[in-house]
């Protein structure tokens, strides 16, 4: 089977691959191509990571020179020896078109597998296709439009996910307050066959007549075969200094000029929320490393300030995922990648004061108390939940919205090779 991976944003990462992982564990002969057209300007991880994770999980790799991001990860490629620059013939011709029709050529293929058999054109490749994934409300994109007809030229299907679980009115917290809710619109879902939902709950954001082709899969983040990839990562390129106290602190960042009524999260609170943190670790008497991960809209520069003079403090770029699978505690300032803890065993706090701005959005509170994290919405509450974290370090026990996500991981199959699936398609 083949499948072209197709992702435009970075949220699509820690959704594809750990469906792309679990699909080799049920299905054998995959062949896969991961096509990047990434649209970030805010993004501020490491690139190294993901840029492993094309290679180590894809049989081929396309990047198009789209954002700075994208550029990081070819650079991180081509330095590691597996990517080199490609201007393939077809790109080439489609180039002098536009540039005789007097337009600006947008995009171009920057980097590429040659070591794994890499097709000479990405295009034909998809015509060639059995699935094209991709994030849901991605397949409108011009590129995504053009690997959408290859691929139904051969007949085959399109598989779409979600970006992301607490997704701004397509999320757990819209579920939670309906005065939330947005219901998707059709044309964001035209030409496609099916969406995989991290949990059946996830209908309530589609109308009546496409509910046939929906089916819960899981969260992607929370399968066994990503959390056991992350980790042999992790074990290889990130070791632990066993007698620290790993806490990884997940910053939020508000839009620049957004109103101070609005914002969730200041800069100000932000600030007396870290140094609240740091002082109660430090009270615990025990070696610490508190590793703060900004937001990308956080002002990493102010970031740095506030943590200047705390020497077991440091702002760190890994993606959250990578810090979460070391981490002992994980505090999110209203954070979502706090449920990259969970399925890790790490203990999880979720540590801000509420304010109008928040209580807009969540009449009902965090919705992360389901998943295991403790809220703590004071000093003291704070430093009551970080002494329980100590005396359990780690859970070993898998938390029951994980081994869910693990159970409907099954049916993922049945979407790929359309078994037992309704041959009706979204319109």
């Amino acid at each position: 089977m083949r499948i072209v991976n197709y992702i435009h944003k970075v949220q699509g990462f820690d959704k594809a691959f750990p469906i792309l992982l679990e699909l080799k564990t049920h299905l054998h002969g995959l062949e896969i191509m991961t096509i990047l057209d990434l649209e970030e300007k805010t993004k501020i991880d490491a690139a190294a990571f993901f840029t492993n994770l094309c290679l180590d999980i894809s049989d081929h790799v396309a990047i198009y020179d789209g954002s700075q991001f994208s550029a990081e990860i070819a650079a991180a490629g081509a330095q590691s020896g597996k990517l080199r620059h490609d201007y393939p013939n077809w790109l080439a011709h489609q180039q002098r078109s536009r540039l005789r029709a007097g337009l600006s050529a947008a995009r171009r293929v920057i980097k590429r597998i040659f070591s794994k058999g890499d097709p000479a054109d990405p295009l034909g490749w998809a015509a060639k296709a059995d699935v094209l994934l991709g994030i849901y409300n991605g397949f409108n994109r011009p590129l995504a439009q053009k690997l959408r007809r290859a691929v139904k030229s051969n007949g085959g299907r399109v598989v779409g996910y979600f970006k992301a679980i607490n997704d701004e009115g397509h999320g757990i917290s819209a579920l939670e307050n309906p005065s939330l809710r947005v219901t998707i619109p059709q044309k964001l879902i035209h030409g496609l066959d099916s969406i995989v939902l991290p949990s059946d709950d996830f209908r309530a954001f589609f109308s009546s007549d496409v509910q046939p082709n929906l089916i819960a899969t899981g969260y992607p983040p929370f399968y066994t075969s990503w959390k056991n990839y992350v980790e042999g990562v992790v074990r290889k390129h990130c070791p632990k200094q066993a007698e620290e106290l790993s806490v990884v602190i997940l910053t939020r960042g508000e839009i620049a000029h957004k109103k101070h009524t609005d914002q969730i999260i200041s800069e100000e609170t932000l600030h007396r929320l870290l140094r609240r943190i740091h002082d109660i670790l430090e009270r615990q008497g025990k070696p610490f490393r508190m590793r703060v991960k900004p937001h990308p809209y956080q002002n990493t520069d102010a970031l740095a300030g506030y943590i200047r003079d705390w020497p077991r403090a440091e702002m760190i770029f890994d993606p959250p995922v990578l810090l979460a699978a070391d981490a002992d505690i994980v505090v999110a300032i209203y954070s979502s990648a706090i449920l990259d803890g969970l399925v890790f065993g790490a203990s999880l706090i979720e540590y801000f004061e509420e304010n109008e701005a928040f209580r807009r959005l969540h009449f009902k509170h965090s919705p992360f108390g389901a998943f295991g994290a403790r809220i703590a919405r004071s000093e003291e509450e704070f430093e009551a939940a970080v002494r329980d974290a100590l005396r359990v370090r780690r859970y070993q026990r898998a938390h029951p919205k994980v081994e869910e996500a693990n159970v409907l991981a099954r049916r993922l199959p049945e979407v790929f090779t359309k078994q037992h699936f309704p041959a009706t398609r979204l319109r």
